[in-house]
């Protein structure tokens, strides 16, 4: 009986050991199925954080592209605007300068003319001038023999 005995405590001492080693390997199942668990659901929180961010960088970077074309179309449109702005300036400034030309030529033709008319006109007051001071002057020479011819003639009858 003892080898009895000895044999159920040896078969109940097994199978205490294979119920814990049981236990203990679901147990260890169980862990490694919620470790796993774990590993899987932080892989796919990570996987969607990544996601996430590079959406939001997509977003970002299309909200940046945008802000940047409109801004390089703006800055074309002032180029643009400030460009016409300096060439209706310019024109404006050569149209007024031709007209000054023209207004100098004009003013220096009517000069030239004036002066062309006042040295005519200075001309002729000489010529009359210089005729009616030979005129005078031969008047007088007339006045002047006659006067003297008279005085002679008084001298001799006298």
């Amino acid at each position: 009986m003892l080898n009895e005995n000895q044999k159920s405590i040896a078969e109940q001492y097994n199978s205490e050991f294979q119920d814990k080693k049981t236990a203990l390997e679901d147990t260890s199942k169980k862990s490694s199925q919620q470790i796993e668990a774990n590993i899987q659901s932080t892989e796919k929180n990570f996987s969607e954080m990544e996601e996430s961010v590079a959406n939001k960088n997509q977003v970002l970077l299309s909200r940046y592209q945008q802000s940047h074309e409109k801004n390089i179309e703006l800055l074309k449109q002032k180029t643009f605007h400030y460009e016409q702005i300096i060439l209706k300036a310019t024109n404006a400034d050569e149209e007024r300068t031709k007209q000054y030309l023209k207004t100098l030529k004009r003013m220096n033709i009517r000069r030239e003319t004036e002066l062309k008319n006042i040295f005519a006109q200075h001309k002729r007051y000489m010529n009359i001038t210089r005729k009616t001071q030979a005129r005078v002057q031969s008047k007088e020479l007339r006045i002047l023999k006659k006067s003297h011819n008279f005085k002679m003639r008084m001298l001799h009858l006298n």
